[in-house]
């Protein structure tokens, strides 16, 4: 994007034309959320006297708080690639949980169903520090109505430029910004009130962000409040190194520790390469044989072809024995002309990530636009009509009565308690002149309307009875509710998949950033296919490869990012172990009394988190390692130790018998735990 004129008029001006051409306007925002709370006054002016929350009920009934797994997958395979996608897989699981994704979650479950999308900022934050690893994503959730887009881009890697509005204080802004608190507070003006008519105490700020692509295509930051710049930041992702503006030099700081010593300013310049000073080597999972190393020192290379540079070399005869010649009467090695490929101290170019640190999670995806559409857009007029409808019951339930009728001279008291009263007929007054007038108006074709009208708000949505949690009798048969359970899933799916699509780049965002700035090693808790847990790191050098065309280092970044749909299992996990049990007792994983099938189906069940199937795995791995060394004994004509081995069967025969009826025992309580489970 070019940048013409006075830096700040050009981005004031360019929110205001983005801010008139967003789809959707703040206004209709407020709406939606006053629609979700059950607002009584709606934007007629019209205050109902009884109301249903509709809208509530069914936005809470698509919250899910599982959290999609990310996978990963190299895009060339290879061995070394496959492990890296696996250390990366664990390193965003990590950063996802450090990050608080949890809460974030819940949040925005609610924000993309009410306003039909949700916008995730991802950003990289040098103040985390912790022993050995400076620097964390941090992820935060912004209003979708704080989010000022591109007109006509449909998607956020494809904008130009964006902007974010936050609502900070003045103290906030100018510690983070080093700016001036007095000058803020001059500078600040008075914001539209909201709903209530608040417009903030007089700490109260609105900071503009804009996130751009400069001319070089590098994403930028330009932040202000108020007519008065905060930042001018280009190419953010850039490494940067303080130098002194006049003389170029770094680490010649004066006494204020401010300036150069020649008295220039200093300030913080790109670094485009990162030069080794000695061999990188990396870890290829405790085989030593297959560690890679990445050398100091890399030949020249140009056009595909090495460059060779003159040197001297010892000369040698046919045999390989050295030549000397006479210098000076002193017997010297002779010397000859040769050539060898020419080195230079190996130079690394420093990741720069190419996305902008945003996600757009769409509820239902709308043409040519980065925002969906709200859940609550499709039943607002059913809600309308619903509150309506609730409030004449209301006023007829209100307005109705019961009205006594009693003859002239009846002496009596009319009130609450008249059935407690004896009433004293005067002489020529027939008992069949009491009475009374029933006033109340029926109501049943309004409920049976309000239910007509809850049930098309379901049917809107595709949300069942079941997903309510109340009962659900509209299908007869069991195979009538597998398919009516098929349907209201199909179309929920859609807005799975946009919620996967963004956990997806929110994990392509973190890899990005882990590549760029992770210096130290991260590590992570990694489980084998043997259910043994162990400890490995990411480390950026590991997506280090050498191109032997150019002769040039660079990071691969090529992978894929993708939810497993099976370990996401948004049901119950009791679905998962009768699976799994079902297999085990069919024999689908071998002999049942075998301790190596037992070991198999305990570990695939701590992978679906079923109650202390860590232990049992740990217990099952220490006696299949015993009775293998009582074999090897038993084999070699020793005595088979029994330590620690499960207790015998009561009356074991022989050791046969008694190794059968201990696998028994395993077999039969694997069965009774899952069936109890």
């Amino acid at each position: 994007m070019r940048i013409e004129g006075d830096k700040l008029t050009f981005f004031e001006d360019l929110y205001e034309m983005a801010k008139q051409h967003q789809k959707i306007p703040r206004d209709k925002y407020l709406e939606y959320r006053a629609q979700y709370e059950s607002d009584r006054t709606s934007k007629d002016g019209i205050t109902y006297k009884a109301l249903r929350p509709i809208s509530y009920e069914l936005i809470e009934a698509q919250v899910s708080t599982v959290i999609p797994p990310v996978r990963v997958d190299p895009e060339r395979y290879n061995l070394g690639r496959a492990r890296n996608a696996l250390t990366l897989e664990k390193t965003i699981d990590q950063d996802l949980t450090k990050a608080g994704i949890t809460r974030i979650n819940d949040e925005d479950e609610r924000t993309t169903y009410i306003y039909g999308t949700s916008i995730w900022l991802i950003e990289w934050d040098e103040s985390v520090k912790s022993h050995g690893e400076v620097g964390a994503p941090v992820i935060s959730l912004v209003r979708p109505d704080q989010f000022i887009p591109q007109p006509g881009v449909a998607e956020v890697q494809r904008l130009e430029y964006c902007f974010i509005d936050f609502d900070t204080t003045v103290q906030e802004t100018a510690r983070k910004y080093d700016a001036d608190v007095e000058t803020l507070k001059k500078q600040r003006t008075i914001r539209e009130g909201d709903k209530d008519g608040y417009i903030g105490d007089e700490d109260s700020i609105t900071v503009h962000v804009c996130y751009y692509r400069n001319e070089d295509g590098k994403v930028s930051e330009y932040v202000w409040t108020d007519s008065y710049e905060l930042l001018d930041y280009e190419d953010i992702y850039s490494r940067r190194r303080e130098v002194c503006q006049i003389c170029g030099r770094s680490g010649l700081l004066s006494e204020d520790g401010k300036t150069c010593a020649c008295g220039g300013k200093i300030i913080k310049m790109p670094v485009e390469y990162e030069e080794l000073h000695r061999d990188v080597i990396l870890d290829a999972g405790n085989v030593v044989k297959q560690r890679r190393v990445i050398p100091a020192m890399t030949p020249v290379m140009r056009k595909g072809k090495p460059v060779m540079e003159p040197v001297k070399v010892p000369a040698t005869d046919a045999n390989g024995v050295p030549l000397v010649e006479n210098v000076d009467g002193m017997p010297m090695p002779m010397m000859i002309d040769s050539f060898r490929q020419k080195m230079e101290p190996t130079k690394i170019p420093w990741y720069t990530p190419s996305l902008l640190p945003i996600v757009a999670r769409k509820n239902t995806s709308t043409e040519a636009s980065i925002f969906g559409q709200s859940d609550l857009e499709y039943i607002k007029d059913i809600q309308a009509e619903y509150n309506k409808i609730k409030s004449r019951v209301y006023e007829k339930m209100i307005g109705s009565s019961v009205f006594p009728v009693v003859p002239e001279r009846a002496i009596v008291e009319m009130d609450n308690t008249i059935n407690q009263k004896v009433v004293r007929l005067t002489d020529g007054v027939p008992a069949n002149a009491f009475g009374a007038i029933d006033t109340s108006v029926s109501i049943q074709q309004d409920l049976l309307y309000l239910q007509q009208l809850y049930d098309e708000a379901q049917r809107t949505l595709g949300i069942t009875n079941s997903y309510l949690g109340a009962a659900d009798t509209t299908a007869k048969s069991g195979k009538a509710k597998q398919i009516q359970v098929n349907q209201s899933a199909g179309r929920l799916e859609s807005k799975r998949q946009m919620k996967y699509h963004a956990y997806c780049e929110i994990a392509n965002i973190i890899f990005q950033y882990r590549l760029a700035y992770s210096d130290e090693p991260v590590p992570v808790k990694m489980t084998d296919e043997y259910g043994m847990v162990h400890y490995s790191a990411f480390n950026r050098y590991d997506y280090v490869e050498f191109d032997d065309v150019t002769g040039e280092w660079y990071y691969d970044d090529r992978y894929l990012f993708r939810v497993d749909p099976v370990a996401n299992n948004e049901g119950s996990p009791e679905d998962t172990w009768n699976s799994i049990m079902q297999a085990f007792q069919t024999g689908m994983y071998g002999n049942p009394a075998d301790p190596t099938t037992l070991l198999r189906v305990w570990m695939m069940l701590q992978r679906a988190h079923y109650p202390y199937a860590a232990e049992q795995v740990t217990y099952l791995q220490g006696l299949i390692m015993q009775q293998q060394a009582a074999m090897a004994q038993g084999a070699m004509g020793a005595p088979a130790p029994n330590a620690g081995l499960a207790a015998p069967a009561p009356s074991p025969a022989t050791p046969q018998t008694a190794q059968q009826n201990r696998q028994d025992n395993m077999g039969s309580s694997l069965k009774e735990g899952l069936s109890n489970a």
